[in-house]
């Protein structure tokens, strides 16, 4: 009797211990993928532990270099630069640059942190899945010259190439027109003294050629000299499935968020530029050369009338996609 109690007792304890082995590799699996295929903290709304000098706060989750720091607002300081000289619009003097989404954004500063003054840079590895789209939005300022044209980057490095020849080159900011832009899937000419006039979405969707491993780095860098900063601001940054269409505000899902902005231009016809703004007091914008030409955000179909075809691409996608994670701080 005792014998086959004990071999029962082993069996049992063997058959515990296997599953628990088990379970263990089933969360290590689960825990895993998440981490591997994710991106973390692309809002910026979590800082790690403050740097003594000076005291600010870098993003939680990255690796960082110099100034690179979670902020809440960002009041730029033209160095006592010529202020009559500065192409930067009065509201970001007056009132700052504002988190596009959350509480806080990411700031990269030239100019502001020992030992290299000259540059300032965040990295994140990131494991891009077939279909995801890679997006964010950014700003870039200015108070440099040509032809010190300091530039700002947002580059995705292929693991295991370290000149980025396999890479991708999503982002690229400068003083004046970037020699090598045609090779960016964005780019940005800001002018002398200048800044751009607000936040701007890049994106990037992965292939089944060009998933894989990455390294997400963003970066500002002093040109030639390290008289006068520039600025790199980024904010809200995703790696997700979104939706085919019907994704207007950009959280990689179609929801009442959505639907709201078609509610909220609901048959706003912009076909008639005499009619802008009124009588439809559709949102609209003014060109460099005096013309006004529509926004419009509901306008799915690009017909210039926000009308039920548009309401239907968003029935037809409701709560597609990948639904937004909250991080809270």
């Amino acid at each position: 009797m005792g014998k086959w109690f004990l071999i029962g007792a082993d069996w049992y304890l063997m058959i515990c211990t296997r599953r628990a082995s088990l379970f263990i590799i089933l969360v290590w699996l689960v825990c895993a993928s998440a981490t591997i295929a994710g991106l973390e903290n692309g809002s910026f709304e979590l800082t790690a532990e403050p740097n003594s000098v000076p005291d600010f706060y870098p993003p939680l989750s990255w690796e960082h270099e110099n100034y690179a720091a979670v902020v809440e607002e960002f009041i730029p300081n033209p160095n006592q630069r010529n202020e009559s000289a500065i192409n930067w619009p009065d509201k970001y003097f007056e009132v700052g640059l504002q988190p596009l989404d959350g509480e806080k954004f990411l700031l990269l500063s030239t100019g502001d942190v020992e030992p290299d003054v000259s540059q300032a840079k965040v990295s994140q590895q990131i494991e891009a899945l077939p279909g995801q789209t890679l997006q964010g939005w950014f700003f870039f300022g200015t108070f440099d010259f040509e032809p010190y044209s300091d530039q700002a980057h947002i580059i995705l490095k292929k693991e295991g190439d370290p000149n980025y020849s396999t890479g991708v080159l999503l982002a690229g900011l400068d003083v004046s027109e970037l020699p090598e832009a045609e090779d960016y899937d964005t780019t940005v000419d800001v002018g002398t003294y200048g800044s751009m006039q607000g936040w701007q979405r890049f994106s990037h969707i992965f292939t089944e050629e060009t998933a894989g491993s990455y390294e997400l780095e963003i970066s500002v860098t002093d040109i030639q000299d390290k008289w006068y900063r520039s600025y790199l601001a980024v904010d809200a940054l995703q790696l997700c499935q979104a939706p085919f269409e019907g994704d207007l505000n950009f959280d990689c899902y179609v929801d009442l968020q959505d639907y709201a902005i078609v509610a909220d231009q609901w048959l706003c016809d912009c076909t008639d530029p005499n009619n802008l703004p009124d009588p439809n007091d559709c949102p609209w914008e003014m060109t460099d050369d005096g013309s006004i030409i529509a926004d419009l955000e509901g306008d799915i179909d690009g017909d210039d009338v926000v009308d039920p075809n548009d309401l239907q691409i968003i029935q037809d996608n409701w709560l597609s996609g990948e639904k937004p994670k909250t991080t809270a701080p």
